[in-house]
């Protein structure tokens, strides 16, 4: 409820957030989940409304995990992949949650998908990487938790590429590297003036 009720200043500030005690409040943690939300939104806050994001992510979660395991084996692991996290209780609790876990699963899946597809030719495509590093920022910024991913796609990069070092000198990993960096530090530097009043904001809102 908390995000639903923070994904209703997207339609006024454009950012997710709420008052408190007459002071804007942005949202520090979590902070791309209420877009989702907020789009939903659009068509009235209700169960379903809200609910949905969810229910979508979690139904492309299937297709793009059987496709990880049609990339990495087989089409034979991808269908029982796709098949095994389609009837994981779990993962249909967290496809009816108006919450992260959905959202950042769905992030973090195709960090990794895209991340594969980046680093299995020589040199590596500059495009994927980008874009597995753009999804990596919206992994990180669904749920905090999930910094954890980075290092094991590190693992990944060397466990596939062992013994070989000519990725070293590969610049669009650097740029991803930085974009991620900023991404991972704004928040933290937001946090200590999340609760300063605006007075920029206030006259918007008047």
């Amino acid at each position: 409820m908390g995000l639903v009720t923070k994904s209703k200043g997207i339609y006024s500030l454009g950012i997710p957030y709420t008052t408190y005690a007459g002071d804007v409040r942005w949202i520090t943690t979590y902070e791309v989940v209420p877009y989702p939300l907020a789009l939903a939104g659009l068509f009235g806050y209700s169960e379903l409304t809200m609910r949905l994001p969810s229910c979508v992510m979690g139904t492309l979660c299937i297709g793009l995990l059987g496709l990880l395991g049609l990339r990495l084996f087989n089409w034979r692991t991808g269908l029982v992949a796709a098949l095994i996290y389609a009837c994981m209780p779990l993962d249909i609790r967290w496809g009816q949650n108006a919450f992260y876990p959905q959202q950042c699963q769905f992030m973090a899946l195709l960090t990794i998908l895209l991340f594969y597809e980046a680093i299995r030719f020589r040199p590596f495509r500059g495009k994927f990487l980008i874009a597995a590093s753009i999804c990596y920022c919206f992994t990180y910024l669904s749920w905090e938790g999930s910094a954890f991913l980075l290092p094991s796609l590190f693992v990944a990069l060397m466990i596939y590429r062992w013994g070989e070092c000519w990725w070293v000198n590969e610049i669009n990993l650097y740029r991803g590297l930085f974009f991620i960096g900023a991404v991972v530090v704004a928040p933290s530097c937001s946090r200590p003036v999340a609760g300063a009043p605006s007075p920029l904001v206030r006259s918007r809102l008047s």
